[in-house]
């Protein structure tokens, strides 16, 4: 699985450095980490985001995160 779709930030972890998105297309939450973000230090919870959904060893994972 590999595609472009967008959500918004449901909950942010800041001083940990991750997070999860609400996907649009499933209303699933997915995980996603600081090093896959853009702009990390400036996302807020309900910020609408673009990503890419991925596959990953612990189930769907965001890469590419951006506002």
């Amino acid at each position: 699985m590999n595609n472009t779709t967008s959500g918004f930030i449901k909950k942010l972890f800041q001083a940990e450095g991750y997070g999860f998105i609400e996907s649009d297309s499933d209303k699933t939450s997915v995980f996603f980490h600081k090093s896959n973000s853009v702009s990390f230090s400036t996302l807020k919870t309900g910020d609408l985001v673009e990503f890419t959904l991925v596959d990953s060893i612990k189930g769907k994972a965001a890469k590419n995160v951006s506002v």
